[in-house]
């Protein structure tokens, strides 16, 4: 997954999870920059999903499963608490949700 922050207002932080993992990863509180993070989340055929924490910023959102990009947009956001990804990103470029792999939206 590779997030470019834009703005921060007051905390950026993303978290994903899948049905096998059963436990949340998270990027912790973001200021502007690149990022980019390589997590395992379970064996193929599996739901994996994806929110934001805390969106008050901006930031551009890429997220790959297996080399494949399942997301990619960019998000505004200015409130604290979860949100999910969608709500945050008007007009993705990618935004995957059928077939496998696939992204279920969370938070």
């Amino acid at each position: 997954m590779v997030i470019h922050v834009t703005k921060v207002n007051d905390i950026v932080e993303f978290k994903a999870e899948s049905d096998t993992l059963g436990h949340e990863v998270a990027t912790g509180h973001l200021g502007v920059g690149d990022y980019q993070w390589t997590w395992h989340m379970g064996p193929p055929g599996r739901n994996i999903w994806f929110w934001w924490d805390t969106m008050n910023g901006a930031a551009n959102i890429t997220i790959k499963v297996n080399g494949e990009v399942l997301f990619d947009g960019s998000c505004v956001g200015g409130r604290n608490g979860e949100v999910s990804v969608i709500r945050t990103c008007s007009q993705p470029d990618v935004y995957r949700t059928s077939g496998s792999p696939r992204l279920v939206e969370g938070g």
